[in-house]
């Protein structure tokens, strides 16, 4: 192997190993990101209870057969 091919297959790790940090940094963000609106639905429930206002929330996940795990998205509605 020439010490080229070997820079290069080693650049190539180092790039795909950065690429795996950086997929699980942005899920660990969305995860985040729903955990907070959800807390968010909870809170605003809660406190419409308290103030004897009746309102609907639901938070599901959106359908989409074209995506590979089905999941388009996810669906927050909010009635009062």
């Amino acid at each position: 192997m020439t010490p080229r091919k070997n820079d290069y297959i080693n650049e190539r790790d180092r790039s795909n190993q950065l690429l795996k940090m950086a997929n699980y940094a942005v899920t660990a963000i969305m995860f985040n990101h729903v955990i907070s609106g959800l807390e968010a639905v909870f809170t605003n429930q809660r406190q419409a209870r308290d103030k004897a206002q009746k309102s609907k929330t639901d938070v599901g996940l959106y359908y989409d057969p074209k995506n590979k795990y089905g999941i388009g998205g996810i669906l927050v509605s909010y009635e009062w």
